[in-house]
């Protein structure tokens, strides 16, 4: 159009008759001669001359064409790269549900898990402009209206910036002051975290630091005059404890608390002096959200208060201000005290408080003390003192009541199990944060097919011209032959952004992402010191629990995971969302790859949810909040489900493997990045084929006539060139590939089992049993919603058909032929082949190239001023062949976890046996990830990289084996008692060890040691580790 538009303005021009030039030129000297005229008045014409009516409707017909254009302009579709392009489909979040009452009960909230203690509120995101809106309401004067509207609102509130408030203290460690504010491992605590926490206003945590014992209540409270949201109150308790207090530190405790307006509001300090006796009053300040509000802090106690004052765009970093600002008062002063100060227009007030042990302070926020019932001192008095005591008791006795009547631990497990319990629970929902920002999506793995096809060709056109004229030619072998291999494999992948990925291929730009779009995130978080953000496998553990305590935050969350889905059914795995989260993951690990899949585990809380709708196990209004929840989700669980069962399926039929595994590294057992299949063995070709001036020419004149076949040659010549080429190429593959190779045995971190012993070789050939059983367990999820919403099958998408076919018994156990081809040799074999099962074990495996002779050894490095070097790296010791991975652990399990078993079947008894064997993988204190018989048991990955799934026990696959443990113990047949001495015996010894554990240390772990039960890696681990409250509940989902 652009271009159509030029060629007429310029056959405009060339039009002009000689007349017209001629009068043209006569008509200047009589304006110039008018301006000259017009020395006070207006120089331009039309006003003089025209009627203003006129020029008034010319402006504003001219008016409404802009906003027409800027109207054309935000309905375009942006061509994005597919990855980082939402799926096109009503927001789940958009739902009259979660609008109202229950939005603004979630509003305020302890959404900062990373913090030891941290309130933030839940600023959800303008939603109403959203593409079926425009198109359908912003018309004319609607549309001028609405369209004001959201430039303003984005003005304003481009991101949902909060007013956020936080604790800090200084602690004792190794005879040094620390200042504690993020939950660190280094900082040793004896023990944190929430033993109760009603996920919605609160709130009671216990922090022991070197013989310091805090405790925090948190409250919030909706009354008459109270801003959107609500007020919240905070109590601090400072407790010592003499024994472990050295008391050359002082006998009180220094905390600071903080508030800071993300916006960059100014905050006002209520005085210079502060009396806390004479005036509760701190601070105040004004949003748009809830109105005016003021700081309250009240005490029974003598303490000394000090201030401070920062303006920042920069809230990942509080404490290194307060640091600073000590250090300076300290050299001044020689006093570590706050300088009493403020910044102009400060935006980060910092409180500290001095008080000699013990102490107890309430702080209190009040908002919408702009209106004219605030009663602000009645409603400071109710949220401090006597009345914020009555209600925290009240709130404990409430959350101890609703405990027990949704676990019935009671009569089920001792006072000090359902203490742990109450505790994993507690933290699990207290460990809910709010996240908004932008994910970054590795950019090498959404290549644009049609660009790279073009680049490619432009490079081979080059060399192919050259070669022609008898020019000199210069090539990179390697990267020509990585190039055409990729042109193969990748023909799958969908992308859009030419710019961006020619760049990152061609001129080796420093950026390796794309951002993904501005979300927001409401989610419970794994762990909250080494893992404070979302992790999408872990959440659909978390939310068998969380949908049991409070079903409308598990559909807030599970909602806001899928609306985080991309046009091609893709969820990112990790979710690193704004400067806090992203200031605790190195820069390496931020990228997300859109190939690599996690487990869809979300399916397992939604089969549980309509389970018991069917069961009629809630409220009428409840059902009805489900199913158009449901209604509203399944249009993403099935891009989901669409995703999974064509980016991951197999070679065989009903086969599943993991994208995302990489076997170019030569240091990591388990390397963890995919790359080019061939790409190792290219690198060894490069120096031969230097050599080979017949197949250059093959490959240029292919390549170039592959992709502009406008020359005129016939395709089946084209055909013939390409064939030439890709066969000359697997020759030589096969044929220079050196003895020793340098394939590495892959980690599968998309599995979630991360170093988990696969196939040796990474192939399209490999089979992995555990996505068949998660495709098996979605495939049945989505056939019950499809039922209960009474919807049609859409062909190609029978759900009830594929996980009839992934459960089919005969078909799991069955041996195939499969017809391979050895490029090296001209003979064609067929060879026996089997799914997942061996007959001899009655074990189930995966599938793959593999073999068992894979070591890591030393190897020396060249020195590097004057220091000798060595690396581990990884040695085969023999070719790999297809055939079953004999890894008993886990994933061997996963049809036992899945019950596609009959209970009749002798392979259930072999089951049993695997699992009871303590030579595989029983212990006392839980089943192993990975049998001790297993060559990878307990062995690194690298110099660096410990073993994570190969022998630990881990308390999710225990849960679920526990599961079809129960579920064998109750069903008629030859095992059921079996299944039942084994079911009662290794529940007795999770439930042991995990109180034993927690009992000693303070805390929930990530893994247990399968040798002597302590806990292991990440803590506190109140993720799928709370699960051990279902496991004491003995509450199972059925499948």
């Amino acid at each position: 159009m652009s271009g159509s538009g030029r060629r007429t303005v310029r056959s405009r021009v060339r039009s002009l008759s000689e007349a017209d030039a001629d009068s043209l030129q006569e008509r200047r000297p009589a304006l110039n001669r008018h301006r000259e005229r017009s020395k006070y008045g207006s120089s331009i014409p039309l006003f003089r001359s025209a009627n203003l009516r006129v020029v008034l409707g010319i402006c504003f017909l001219a008016f409404f064409v802009i906003l027409f254009m800027i109207h054309h302009l935000l309905l375009a579709e942006p061509k994005l790269p597919r990855a980082v392009t939402p799926l096109p489909a009503p927001k789940i979040m958009d739902l009259p549900q979660f609008q109202g009452e229950h939005k603004e009960s979630l509003y305020w909230g302890t959404y900062r898990p990373h913090a030891y203690f941290g309130i933030r509120a839940r600023i959800s995101l303008f939603s109403a402009f959203d593409k079926e809106s425009k198109r359908s309401h912003f018309f004319f004067f609607g549309f001028l209206v609405g369209w004001l509207w959201w430039w303003w609102w984005c003005l304003c509130f481009r991101t949902p910036k909060s007013l956020i408030a936080g604790l800090m203290w200084i602690g004792v460690k190794d005879g040094r002051y620390h200042l504690r504010h993020v939950c660190r491992h280094e900082d040793d605590l004896s023990t944190y975290g929430w033993t109760r926490h009603n996920g919605r206003d609160f709130g009671h945590q216990v922090l022991v630091d070197h013989g310091m014992t805090l405790t925090t209540g948190f409250l919030k409270s909706k009354s008459e005059g109270s801003g959107y949201g609500g007020d919240w109150a905070v109590r601090i308790n400072v407790q010592l404890d003499k024994s472990k207090w050295n008391e050359e530190f002082g006998r009180g405790a220094q905390l600071f608390f903080y508030l800071a307006d993300e916006a960059g509001n100014a905050l006002d300090v209520s005085g210079e002096n502060m009396n806390i006796h004479e005036d509760s009053l701190l601070a105040s300040g004004s949003r748009a959200d809830i109105g005016d509000w003021q700081l309250h802090l009240k005490s029974m106690d003598n303490l000394e208060m000090h201030y401070a004052g920062f303006h920042t765009p920069h809230f990942h970093n509080l404490s290194d201000f307060i640091e600073e600002n000590l250090a300076s008062q300290i050299r001044k002063h020689a006093r570590l005290e706050l300088s009493d100060s403020l910044d102009d227009s400060p935006n980060v007030l910092v409180f500290q408080i001095i008080g000699g042990f013990p102490f107890t302070t309430d702080i209190a926020l009040i908002s919408g003390t702009d209106s004219d019932s605030s009663r602000i001192e009645e409603r400071v008095s109710m949220l401090t003192g006597i009345s914020l005591s009555n209600q925290l008791k009240y709130k404990e006795q409430e959350f101890d009541e609703k405990f027990e009547k949704i676990f019935h631990l009671a009569e089920k497990v001792d006072s000090e199990s359902i203490s742990v319990g109450k505790a994993a629970v507690g933290n699990l929902l207290g460990g809910i944060g709010y996240f908004y920002g932008q994910s970054k999506i590795a950019v090498s793995r959404i290549l644009n097919v049609n660009l790279y096809k073009f680049m490619v060709c432009q490079y081979y056109k080059m060399l192919y011209h050259k070669y022609l004229t008898g020019g000199h030619v210069t090539h990179n072998w390697r990267q020509i032959l990585i190039m055409c291999v990729h042109l193969q494999l990748i023909n799958y992948i969908n992308g859009q952004n030419p710019k961006l990925v020619f760049q990152r291929l061609m001129l080796r730009e420093r950026v390796n992402y794309l951002p993904y779009w501005p979300a927001e995130l409401y989610t419970s978080v794994p762990s909250r010191s080494f893992f404070p953000r979302g992790f999408l496998w872990d959440e659909g553990f978390h939310q068998l629990i969380i949908w049991r305590w409070d079903i409308h935050i598990s559909l807030d969350i599970i909602g806001h995971w899928l609306d985080l889905m991309n046009v091609d059914g893709w969820i990112p795995r990790e979710q690193i969302l704004g400067a806090e989260a992203l200031s605790r993951v190195p820069e390496e690990f931020v990228p997300q790859h859109p190939t690599n899949g996690n487990p869809p585990t979300l399916f397992l809380a939604l089969n549980d949810i309509i389970n018991s709708l069917k069961n009629n196990e809630f409220t009428a209004m409840d059902r009805s909040e489900i199913s158009q929840f449901l209604e509203r989700a399944f249009v993403r669980l099935e891009a989901w489900f669409h995703w999974f069962n064509t980016t991951q399926s197999g070679k065989q039929m009903s086969s599943y493997y993991w994208h995302g595994r990489d076997n170019r590294t030569t240091v990591e057992l388990n390397p963890k990045v995919l790359i080019c299949i061939l790409s190792i063995l290219l690198t060894s070709l490069s120096t031969y084929l230097q050599f080979q001036s017949e197949l250059y020419r093959i490959l240029a004149v292919s390549c170039y006539l592959i992709y502009y076949p406008r020359i005129g040659l016939n395709v089946t010549v084209v055909s013939v060139c390409w064939s030439i080429m890709t066969k000359l190429t697997l020759s030589l593959v096969i044929t220079l590939a050196p003895k020793k190779h340098y394939f590495c045995h892959c980690q599968t971190l998309s599995s979630g089992l991360d170093d988990y012993p696969r196939a040796s070789h990474p192939s399209a050939d490999e089979r992995h049993l555990d996505l068949r059983c998660w495709m098996l367990l979605a495939a049945d999820c989505m056939h019950s919603i499809q039922e209960l919403l009474d919807k049609e099958s859409k062909p190609g998408m029978n759900y009830g058909s594929t996980a009839k076919s992934l459960s089919d018994f005969e078909l799991l156990n069955q041996s195939q032929f499969d017809a391979t081809i050895t490029v090296s040799m001209p003979n064609l074999f067929l060879l026996s082949i089997q799914l997942h099962f061996d007959d001899a074990l009655g074990a189930y495996f995966d599938f793959g190239n593999h073999t068992e002779k894979v070591q890591l050894k030393w190897k020396e490095l060249e020195a590097e001023h004057n220091y000798a070097a060595r690396q581990l790296v990884r040695h085969v010791l023999e070719r790999p062949v297809l055939r079953l991975v004999p890894h008993i652990g886990y994933v061997s399990l996963f049809p036992f976890m899945g019950r596609i078993i009959p209970s009749g079947s002798w392979i259930l008894e072999k089951q049993l046996e695997l699992i009871s064997n303590r030579s595989l993988l029983w212990t006392n204190y839980g089943l192993r990830s990975l049998a001790k018989t297993s060559s990878l048991y307990m062995k690194r990955n690298t110099e660096h990289d410990p073993p994570y799934w190969r022998g630990p026990v881990w308390i999710n696959m225990n849960y679920r084996i526990l599961s079809a443990l129960h579920h064998y113990s109750k069903e008629n047949g030859p095992y059921q008692a079996k299944a039942k001495a084994i079911y009662e015996e290794l529940r007795s010894n999770l439930i042991r060890n995990i109180v034993r554990n927690y009992q000693e240390s303070g805390f929930l772990w990530e893994q247990y040691d399968q040798t002597k039960g302590k806990g292991k890696g990440a803590h506190p681990f109140t993720g799928w580790t709370s699960l051990v409250v279902l496991i004491m509940a003995e509450t199972y989902g059925k499948i």
